[in-house]
């Protein structure tokens, strides 16, 4: 199957990762479909319209990593509706991209049910950690904190912990790049987790990126933030799909902090 030939939607994130991963399809010709205000993914009816208008070949359903509340429904909601309405349609796969959570878990446990029972091929792509331009979470909210304290003349940045805590991140277009990689080479059942490979604490990483934006004040820490176990058997992807990161951690850092400061 080439995908420059099939019809590919994205759903989902459309400012951050989604939109790696559209330009990413149209580097190598592939002409994919974004859902911005066309269709309400929460409401049934909208999904079945969905797929009855456009008739895609493949669907992404980009979930961001935002953990609020509403985004945790909306997102859950959306999948549901977009695996439930996969019954009845000649859909070559279904792909979804998710950060390591509690509540993705549970949409694993479906897709995996929807192959068994509905015969649906249904991926799972996770990330535990993914940074870039325009992107949100912890590499963003240092980024941010450092800068804003940069044009305040703050004496010290207030961070929140675990600091101990460690992390893998993957630059954003090296994952957009593995996503699609995995459009065309992956169908299996099992989750697939891109990591680059390289974990760093939040401690360090914090020392590291207030270096790169030349803040000359204290660090203090005020305690930590829930977090969440991964729970789930994931395969690595540099195992099945020889995913390699491109895209050290220091370039993208300077890379994320050069984007910071040029937009705002």
């Amino acid at each position: 199957m080439k995908l420059e030939d099939v019809r590919i939607v994205l759903a989902g994130d459309e400012k951050f990762l989604g939109r790696h991963i559209r330009d990413r399809l149209l580097a190598i010709g592939a002409a994919p479909v974004f859902l911005l205000g066309d269709y309400n993914l929460t409401h049934a009816p909208d999904v079945f319209r969905m797929y009855d208008e456009l008739a895609p070949k493949i669907v992404v359903h980009v979930i961001p990593g935002d953990s609020t509340a509403r985004a945790a429904h909306s997102a859950m909601t959306t999948s549901l509706n977009l695996i439930e309405h996969t019954r009845g349609q000649k859909l070559h796969k279904y792909v979804q991209v998710a950060p390591v959570g509690v509540y993705t878990n549970a949409l694993i446990a479906m897709l995996h049910a929807y192959r068994r029972d509905y015969n649906l091929n249904g991926i799972s792509l996770m990330w535990s950690g993914v940074y870039g331009p325009g992107g949100n979470g912890i590499i963003a909210g240092l980024v941010r904190a450092f800068c804003e304290a940069n044009k305040r003349n703050q004496k010290e940045v207030l961070l929140w912990g675990p600091k101990a805590a460690a992390n893998d991140f993957v630059y954003a277009k090296d994952l957009a790049r593995g996503v699609v990689q995995a459009l065309h080479d992956y169908d299996n059942a099992e989750p697939l987790i891109f990591r680059s490979g390289q974990e760093v604490t939040i401690r360090d990483l914090a020392k590291q990126i207030k270096e790169l934006t030349e803040f000359t004040g204290d660090i203090k820490w005020n305690g930590p933030h829930p977090h969440y176990p991964e729970g789930v058997y994931t395969k690595a992807a540099e195992e099945v799909l020889d995913f390699q990161v491109h895209t050290p951690l220091e370039e993208g850092l300077r890379k994320t902090i050069q984007w910071f400061r040029r937009e705002t």
